[in-house]
């Protein structure tokens, strides 16, 4: 129902991460360079196995790492409304989306990034989670991150070469 679909897209909203937080779990992770994908096959999928649930929620148990204190930091809480919804390629860097969300920002914004707020383990959850546009929404802005050399933007960049018709 629409009432259905309002309130999992305000619990998805709640679900953003904040910049100071992004930049220092990805520095201490190291994966700066490594495809998003990759980033959510070597640290997501196996901190949330147990549990099958979304990374986020773990960052409210302190249980992700870099969080610190139930998921506060400096500041404000690391986990709660999103500001900004990030759409990028899952075969892109990691270190462009963390560059892209963090360029000029304070770092108490939160950002909304699929593979920490959406349940990657398949099944109802994840089907509930993938309807972005009520998530889109709720927030103040949106950044598309993309690389030219990604397979994906083929597409894309034949028309943007046309330029306006």
């Amino acid at each position: 129902t629409k009432a259905d679909l309002e309130r999992l897209a305000t619990a998805s909203h709640a679900r953003g991460v904040s910049v100071a937080w992004l930049i220092q779990w990805t520095i201490d992770h190291d994966c700066w360079h490594l495809p998003t994908e990759e980033v959510c096959k070597r640290f997501v999928k196996p901190q949330t196995t147990a549990r099958r649930c979304r990374f986020g929620e773990l960052l409210l148990r302190d249980d992700a790492g870099g969080g610190g204190g139930g998921g506060q930091q400096d500041g404000g809480a690391v986990v709660g409304p999103a500001d900004v919804f990030a759409s990028h390629c899952w075969g892109a860097s990691w270190g462009d989306l963390v560059a892209a969300v963090s360029d000029h920002a304070r770092p108490t914004r939160r950002v909304w990034i699929d593979i920490l707020a959406v349940n990657q383990w398949p099944g109802p959850e994840q089907r509930a989670d993938l309807a972005f546009e009520g998530v889109v929404a709720r927030c103040g802005a949106l950044v598309l991150v993309a690389s030219s050399d990604q397979p994906e933007m083929e597409g894309f960049e034949a028309k943007c070469d046309r330029g306006p018709k």
